[in-house]
């Protein structure tokens, strides 16, 4: 599972709780460092999906289920695709929270701290008291900042298509993504795949108990 930005694996651990076993968060880079030392420790989007095909090859030879949320999109199709190349078999991979035309690189680490923080009052998520507190705000930013940088060097093709089944899901209640942006991601297939719409905004996976469902109906082969 790629995380969105600014987020933590135990966000999604407790999440991903209720799914069947073998269920991994990727932990993004840049955590428990301030903002200075997390520009000094910046990786890229192919170091990471690098490090996370290599991981997968070693632990399993299974068919796998792989979830990006927001930006985790990104790197959630790179990993695919090179889990493909590699020989590996990926069954579907479910993208959620970020629509197909919003593939650019990213420009959001170089935001000031005050669209930073109203980035994250409109997304929903992070508790007024994180944003109100000097010392967790802080905190909050330089990851959120880190993960901007790394999403910045990640650039899907839209062209470029994998074999797995791909199912887009968003929030009926998230502006971002729009049903149409949602439902051409299913373009990137070979395989074909469904586009779903849950009940919630941006973080609907955590509102909505059929995420958690059709989670567990893709690994097992219900999807």
């Amino acid at each position: 599972m790629f995380p969105h930005a600014g987020a933590s694996v135990a966000t999604y651990i407790r999440l991903l709780r209720g799914a069947p076993a073998g269920a991994a968060v990727v932990r993004m880079p840049g955590r428990d460092l301030d903002e200075a030392a997390a520009a000094q420790t910046r990786v890229t989007a192919h170091q990471v999906t690098h490090g996370v095909v290599e991981a997968i090859g070693q632990a399993t030879s299974e068919p796998l289920v792989i979830w990006g949320h927001s930006m985790g999109t990104l790197l959630a199709l790179e990993a695919v695709r090179r889990l493909e190349v590699a020989g590996g078999l990926v069954s579907t991979v479910i993208l959620s929270g970020r629509d197909f035309g919003d593939l650019a690189p990213e420009s959001r680490h170089l935001w000031t701290e005050e669209e930073l923080v109203g980035y994250l009052r409109g997304q929903g998520g992070t508790p007024e008291v994180v944003l109100e507190d000097r010392d967790m705000r802080e905190y909050a930013l330089a990851t959120l900042r880190a993960d901007f940088a790394l999403a910045a060097t990640a650039c899907w093709d839209r062209e470029a298509k994998v074999d797995a089944r791909i199912v887009s899901v968003h929030g009926d209640a998230d502006a971002a993504p729009s049903a149409e942006g949602m439902h051409a991601w299913l373009r990137a297939s070979r395989s074909g795949g469904e586009c779903v719409r849950m009940r919630g905004g941006h973080f609907f996976c955590w509102s909505d108990p059929a995420f958690l469902e059709l989670i567990t109906a893709c690994v097992q082969g219900r999807g």
